[in-house]
């Protein structure tokens, strides 16, 4: 007699009846498996993708350093815009000082750029210094470093200004009154600030003297003029200069920074003083005057007060006897002297008549200023 079984097979064959349920059991634990799998692939690229692209970020890029400018050739006194840009990553800046030989330095301004291109991220930096020459000739900018890299050098014309292309954006003169004064004698410095065009802002600097006082007198005047046949604004001031010490003196003239309009002034009265278009920065400088000091002569006796004019005035209040014994009066004593700064003048010290019993109150100095002279009192 046969067992009533049936042999073991891989199948559902050994169990008829529940063959649907096994083989649904079998099917699901299949799909699982398999489901576990996917994951950990995707799991496993993921990880390969952000490996791969830590590895990209992490590798380090050569750094590229490059310098240029906006224009060339340029005018003498024009400005222009060099221009610094790097992908350098440490946090250091350029050293423009090694520009100053050669041109004015007037202002620079910085930024930085972010960049992502195909999943690999980048940075850029960039300095633009504003940059004037004072003399015509071949320049050559030099190299400028950033960190461990260097820009390459740059060479730059400057031109001439040539007379008949119309007027200059600015330019200045610088004058004195004398180039031989002595020790403490007053020189009138005069600066004459021309501008053409519409002015949008401006700073003109002091002449500066090591060695000497340097004090403005009156106020600033502003008029019309015209020079070369050329209509300009004019902006005009006076300094009174001290020498403090004998030899030869060097005045560094006033240098003046501005911004011209590039547009038409907007006819809108909300916007009075406006100009569109985007403003062209300017920049003007006399040449320095030399001054050659004397000192006081040698068979000079006395305090020495180099002045045009010397005036001693006295005074009694009342101005009428007759006087009573005991009974008080005032006496006002006021020196005047032309071409001096009160600072400069040693405080009066009167001697009193025999039998007068006299009770000073402190010396009043000041110094009055007109357009063309001081006065010490």
């Amino acid at each position: 007699i046969r067992p009533n079984r049936l042999p073991f097979s891989s199948g559902c064959d050994a169990c008829r009846m529940i063959r649907a349920a096994c083989c649904a059991t079998n099917s699901c634990w299949s799909n699982s498996a398999a489901r576990r799998n996917d994951k950990v692939t995707v799991m496993a690229r993921a990880y390969a993708i952000l490996f791969g692209l830590g590895l990209l970020l992490a590798t380090p890029a050569w750094a590229i350093t490059s310098a240029t400018v906006d224009r060339n050739p340029v005018m003498v006194g024009e400005t222009f815009n060099l221009t610094l840009r790097t992908t350098h990553d440490a946090d250091v800046s350029p050293d423009f000082s090694v520009l100053e030989r050669q041109f004015r330095l007037l202002n620079t301004v910085s930024g930085s750029e972010y960049r992502l291109v195909n999943g690999r991220a980048s940075r850029s930096r960039h300095w633009t210094t504003t940059l004037v020459a004072t003399q015509p000739g071949e320049y050559r900018i030099p190299a400028i470093a950033v960190g461990a890299e260097s820009s390459d050098p740059i060479n730059i014309q400057v031109l001439a200004s040539a007379s008949g292309d119309g007027p200059r954006d600015a330019f200045v003169e610088f004058e004195a009154d004398q180039r031989d004064p002595y020790l403490r004698e007053k020189v009138l410095l005069t600066t004459r600030l021309y501008v053409s065009g519409d002015l949008v802002s401006g700073q003109l600097g002091e002449p500066v003297a090591d060695g000497a006082v340097v004090e403005q007198i009156g106020e600033q005047t502003e008029s019309r003029a015209v020079r070369d046949g050329e209509r300009y604004h004019l902006f005009e001031r006076r300094y009174a200069l001290f020498p403090e010490q004998a030899g030869t003196l060097t005045i560094e003239p006033p240098q003046f920074t501005g911004e011209l309009s590039t547009g038409r002034r907007r006819s809108s009265m909300s916007n009075l003083g406006q100009f569109a278009g985007q403003p062209r920065k300017i920049y003007a400088e006399a040449d320095p005057i030399t001054l050659t000091v004397q000192a006081p002569p040698a068979d000079w006796r006395g305090p020495w007060i180099p002045a045009s004019d010397v005036e001693l005035v006295q005074t009694l209040v009342p101005d009428t006897g007759p006087f009573v014994t005991g009974e008080p009066f005032s006496r006002v004593i006021e020196l005047l002297i032309d071409g001096q700064l009160h600072t400069q003048i040693e405080p009066l010290r009167p001697e009193q008549p025999d039998g007068v019993q006299a009770y000073g109150d402190p010396a009043d100095a000041t110094t009055r200023e007109s357009a063309f002279k001081v006065q010490a009192r």
